[in-house]
């Protein structure tokens, strides 16, 4: 699982928008197989298969919002860390700054929503948003805390 988690994270720094979405339900699948549940597995792949094809169709518009895929990266870290037993937390907890992620940068993307100033900080990359203080909002970074 840390391979794979590498393999996104240098996939995102790269922005290669298309192979990371590719490591990313790679990365997904693997888990569920860790399960040894085939019927959850299977379940699983064909609920989320839809989201990660669209994700790719779409991928132009991530590109153009500049999302940032090493935050979206660095969210998933702390699953390697739950599964590997190193850090208290439950999957639940572990899960969210993924879950995070998705709902608070993804969303307006993948919906192509007008995008709220507010929602605008959290899309930007840090370095980006960090070179632009005139933008309204905060920056919002995925959280690692609690984790080793």
């Amino acid at each position: 699982m840390r391979r794979r988690l590498r393999d996104m994270e240098r996939l995102a720094a790269r922005r290669d928008q298309r192979a990371y979405i590719g490591k990313d339900y790679e990365f997904h699948v693997a888990i569920w197989e860790l399960s040894a549940q085939p019927l959850l597995t299977e379940v699983l792949k064909r609920v989320s298969t839809p989201v990660f094809v669209f994700e790719a169709i779409v991928e132009e518009r991530y590109l153009n919002a500049d999302y940032d895929c090493e935050a979206d990266a660095r969210a998933h870290r702390i699953l390697v860390d739950y599964l590997e037993g190193k850090t208290d937390k439950d999957a639940q907890a572990c899960l969210q700054p993924v879950l995070d992620v998705a709902l608070h940068a993804e969303k307006p993307i993948v919906l192509d929503h007008r995008i709220a100033p507010e929602s605008e900080a959290i899309i930007l990359t840090a370095g980006a948003r960090r070179d632009r203080p005139d933008l309204p909002g905060r920056l919002i970074e995925p959280t690692t805390s609690g984790c080793v």
